[in-house]
């Protein structure tokens, strides 16, 4: 089904606003519709990326994680992008059993949000480090599915 432009465009703007209401699954749904119909800019793929780990889909996270550090290379924002694909390796210490390894990750994230302004990144990196902590103080191994 084709959409005139303006609906596209009413889609991004939904998705914004649940975002910034932190409606997550709205924000996720909105955005993914938003990008079926015109690829999503740098901004709104961390919007996604975010929506998507917050309502449980790692796969999905991590896929638009990917995405968005292809597009931010292209348009010169390394650090940031950096920052944000540390959260998947995160994930794999956290599946590997080693929360410590995990909250150092997150830390490195952190330093990088920081340094950078970027709030969205600041949250996720946090809690990793959470997690990373609970998990070490615990003995376990923490999943963030759970």
């Amino acid at each position: 089904m084709d959409r005139h432009p303006s609906e596209s465009t009413d889609l991004l703007e939904q998705g914004r606003r649940a975002y910034e209401r932190r409606d997550w699954l709205a924000a996720r749904e909105s955005l993914n519709a938003a990008d079926a119909e015109s690829p999503l800019a740098v901004d709104d793929l961390w919007r996604l990326a975010v929506s998507s780990y917050l309502v449980g889909d790692e796969g999905a996270f991590v896929d638009t994680l990917e995405r968005g550090h292809r597009l931010a290379r292209e348009v010169g924002d390394d650090a940031v992008a950096g920052g944000y694909l540390l959260l998947p390796k995160a994930l794999e210490r956290f599946g590997a059993g080693d929360p410590e390894g995990a909250h150092d990750l997150g830390r490195d994230a952190a330093i990088i949000a920081e340094r950078s302004g970027e709030r969205d990144l600041l949250a996720l990196a946090l809690l990793v480090q959470g997690r990373g902590r609970v998990g070490h103080f615990t003995g376990i191994g923490c999943s963030l599915a759970a």
